[in-house]
């Protein structure tokens, strides 16, 4: 059941959210606003690095960026979902500060980003990068064994939620996998 429909989202304030559509990172964003029922006060505006000019500092050429209506803008897939979680009316994707547990979650969150970056650092190598120009041989092994580093760490103690329980959301750790799988 999406939670993106309940009632309390609509004291959530509308939210930009810059990012190229197809991002790994943006479906990151947009699947834990999902979760969090806040989905529908998310405008998105698709964006790449090649859309920025070279006059705008350097901070808003990170990608995925949320604009919030005071016009700070919050940049980076990580600090957006903690935002939005901060924000949400109801739901949570992380235990309170106030426990050890939040730790272990935001720990698990960060294996599973560092996954996702090093496989889309990979996808992006074969596919963009001209032939002539390709990293060594060595590179790619190297971000192999780096990922095959990350997948135990998100096996032990993986805490994603109750499935069977519609009032509770996929945990940060569950969100940050599952965008990690998807790339």
């Amino acid at each position: 059941m999406p939670l993106s429909t309940t009632p309390q989202a609509s004291a959530v304030p509308r939210l930009i959210l810059r990012s190229p559509r197809a991002s790994p990172f943006n479906v990151k964003v947009l699947f834990a606003a999902s979760e969090l029922g806040i989905l529908d006060n998310i405008v998105m505006q698709e964006e790449s690095h090649s859309d920025k000019k070279d006059v705008e500092p350097v901070s808003v050429h990170k990608l995925p960026t949320l604009e919030l209506p005071s016009s700070i803008s919050i940049h980076g897939h990580a600090t957006i979902v903690q935002y939005l979680d901060f924000i949400a009316p109801s739901a949570r994707l992380l235990p309170p500060a106030t426990t050890s547990k939040r730790f272990l979650h935001l720990s698990q969150a960060t294996l599973a980003d560092d996954l996702l970056s090093t496989a889309y650092h990979i996808r992006q190598e074969a596919i963009l990068r001209p032939q002539e120009h390709l990293h060594s041989q060595a590179w790619l092994e190297m971000h192999k064994v780096h990922l095959a580093r990350c997948i135990p760490g998100l096996a032990t103690d993986l805490e994603l939620g109750d499935p069977e329980n519609e009032d509770e959301v996929l945990s940060l750790p569950g969100i940050a996998t599952a965008a990690a799988l998807w790339a």
